[in-house]
């Protein structure tokens, strides 16, 4: 039988669409752990959904999926969810036949139908998703920092392992794919998250003040670390008044997808590790 281009939509994530983001996003790269050390909120079914398509009728074969998770736009929950979209994929042998589009149309009309006021997404191919109704919204960086040694900041942290599932806050945070691990790092004024690859330690998420957090880098990290940051973040002058050299790049842009024209939407801030 032909394609079946008619998306199922499932509350959480079927093992079928599971298989395909592993394929994809994971074993096809070299890379990984496990899928839910990566994203365990997947092993959940409230504010979890799924978009796929089965290769016919009848058959348990994902050849494309994506996935939607619900976030309130402040801790005010009256005042509505947004959608963040991510893993859209399609099989390699499937690819050129519109899946991708089916996908996207099926996960707007589940957003509207769940009141979602808008879908978010990051990439780094934005013209994929301007015909689709996106908009985009913020832009990254994404490189290297570098300081000499005797730049070295002495300063007393603690490190831990992060995320650490014992601890409420950080039940449902997963490791990003490219990532094998995580440490936390704390000083009295500030904290970062720091993820372990390959490729060495990258900068993930910090709390603290501007200056607080580059002293706390500057003295827990080797000399030479990357950072995934906000173009226009105030992290980055202070790094530059440290004397800190920054080899930073283009990154993914966030896009956006409002659906309610009638409501402006102020949306919530999105940090790098809750980002699918």
């Amino acid at each position: 039988m032909g394609l079946t281009f008619s998306p199922i939509i499932s509350s959480g994530v079927p093992e079928t669409a599971r298989r395909l983001f592993w394929e994809v996003f994971f074993s096809s790269r070299g890379r990984g752990v496990q899928l839910l050390t990566h994203f365990p909120w997947m092993s959940r079914d409230d504010n979890v959904f799924c978009v796929e398509i089965k290769a016919s009728t009848g058959s348990d074969e994902t050849i494309a999926a994506l996935v939607i998770r619900t976030l309130p736009i402040s801790q005010n929950l009256s005042a509505g969810v947004v959608g963040l979209v991510g893993l859209v994929c399609v099989d390699e042998t499937s690819r050129g036949k519109g899946l991708a589009s089916s996908l996207i149309s099926a996960a707007t009309e589940l957003a509207v139908s769940r009141s979602m006021s808008a879908l978010i997404l990051w990439t780094q191919k934005p013209e994929v998703y301007a015909g689709k109704g996106f908009v985009t919204d913020e832009r990254n960086r994404f490189g290297y920092i570098e300081w000499a040694p005797d730049q070295h900041i002495k300063l007393e942290y603690t490190a831990r392992n992060w995320p650490d599932l014992s601890r409420s806050s950080e039940y449902e945070h997963g490791i990003p794919p490219f990532a094998t691990g995580g440490q936390v790092i704390s000083s009295a004024n500030a904290r970062i998250i720091v993820l372990v690859s390959n490729g060495g330690y990258s900068i993930g998420e910090w709390g603290g003040k501007e200056k607080d957090v580059v002293d706390l880098i500057m003295a827990s990290m080797p000399g030479r670390c990357s950072l995934n940051v906000g173009e226009k973040d105030s992290l980055i002058s202070e790094l530059e008044e440290k004397g800190v050299e920054l080899n930073l790049s283009p990154a993914a842009v966030r896009m956006v997808k409002y659906l309610d024209s009638s409501t402006p939407v102020k949306l919530p801030n999105i940090k790098f590790l809750d980002r699918i």
